[in-house]
């Protein structure tokens, strides 16, 4: 797919939601049954700089934590025994928030969940920190 820019040639489709980022696995990947479907769920932790004057260029890094999941049996068999702690990843993936209802109310998530499409190990923990974080 693709558009035409005002010189009329064509430029590739850029995808609106999607969100590419890497960190580390927070915790080890999780695979459950939501009725007749798997989901696979883990938290990235991933550093970014804020503007907050601390450094000498007037950043600091801030840690920001992403809840990622997967419903695709593919990646769901492939990474659930490798997405472990510590674990250095790149996702691709789009944002959506969490809408439920609370007490007869409707709510949505302040926090989006990334919808996994790709995942890239990057690095796997070291067998003595695997053991370590056991």
């Amino acid at each position: 797919m693709s558009e035409q820019n005002s010189t009329g040639a064509k430029k590739p489709y850029i995808r609106k939601n999607s969100f590419v980022f890497e960190g580390r696995v927070v915790a080890d990947a999780t695979v459950k049954a939501v009725g007749e479907k798997q989901v696979m769920s883990f938290a990235v932790a991933y550093d970014s700089l804020a503007k907050v004057g601390v450094k000498p260029d007037g950043t600091q890094d801030h840690t920001t934590y992403m809840d990622c999941e997967s419903w695709n049996p593919s990646l769901n068999s492939l990474f659930a025994s490798q997405l472990k702690k510590s674990t250095e990843v790149q996702i691709e993936g789009t944002l959506r928030v969490q809408k439920y209802t609370r007490e007869g109310e409707s709510h949505v998530s302040k926090q989006p969940i990334v919808t996994i499409e790709s995942v890239k190990l990057i690095t796997t923990p070291r067998r003595s920190e695997a053991a370590a974080n056991a």
